[in-house]
């Protein structure tokens, strides 16, 4: 196995993701939690791990004979992030989306998700309660299992000062895409913003988009329309041009 990737939030070793296998397999070892899991079980876990950065063909799994984290998943960002979870619990205030800080907080909740899915698949037949769920892939079984790793264990190392707290400082919020706008939607906004403000682009058997004051009183801007009338663009930056008149008035 290929012992360090270059990710977008760093360089990441793969005994970094075995810490957090073992981390999340100890925890759920706990005689409190009825699991079943032993040393055996966490070595196990450990030797069927595959850590690779595949674009393609390359999604995170969880089975009884497997773990496979992909270091190229999407939700793997740099810095602050709203990491989300599947519909059917994202809401859920322990195992739903969560904000995380970077990198690898994003990657131990990765971790923790396929690995309550391996002692799924790997306990669930052999524990009582969970015979009749642990089948489903993200039904009770799992989520009971998921819950245990990420209220008591993860969650709280997802913080501003926890886990890996001391990378990519200063943590920027991701920046918000704005949404482009067309000229056209543009120009019919300040006409719904501007009760003086009208357009026309229609009755003509070619393209044209007059736009004009309708407070005037004559037609002595009528040239100056036309000039302006020969795509959206130029409408709505002649609407601008009246806005302004307008304004100085």
């Amino acid at each position: 196995m290929k012992n360090k990737f270059y990710t977008i939030g760093g360089t990441v070793i793969t005994k970094e993701v075995e810490d957090m296998v073992r981390l999340c397999m100890k925890h759920l070892s706990k005689k409190e939690y009825e699991l079943r899991i032993n040393k055996n079980s966490i070595q196990y876990a450990l030797d069927v791990l595959k850590v690779c950065h595949a674009k393609a063909n390359g999604a995170t799994h969880g089975g009884r004979n497997s773990i496979k984290i992909n270091l190229a998943y999407w939700q793997f960002k740099k810095g602050i992030q709203t990491f989300v979870e599947y519909k059917a619990f994202n809401k859920d205030k322990h195992i739903g989306e969560i904000q995380t800080y970077n990198y690898h907080q994003s990657l131990l909740l990765v971790v923790a998700h396929e690995v309550a899915h391996h002692v799924q698949e790997k306990q669930g037949s052999l524990i009582p309660r969970y015979r009749n769920t642990y089948q489903k892939a993200h039904g009770l079984c799992f989520q009971d299992i998921y819950r245990t790793l990420r209220k008591d264990l993860v969650n709280p190392m997802c913080t501003v000062d926890g886990f890996y707290s001391d990378v990519n400082v200063p943590q920027e919020q991701e920046p918000v895409k704005k949404k482009r706008t067309s000229p056209k939607q543009r120009l019919i906004s300040l006409c719904d913003e501007y009760e003086w403000l009208e357009y026309e682009d229609d009755g003509w058997g070619f393209f044209r988009v007059e736009v004009w004051d309708n407070r005037a009183e004559d037609d002595s801007a009528f040239d100056q329309m036309l000039d302006h009338s020969d795509s959206w663009k130029d409408a709505e930056s002649y609407a601008l041009q009246l806005i302004k008149e307008a304004e100085v008035a």
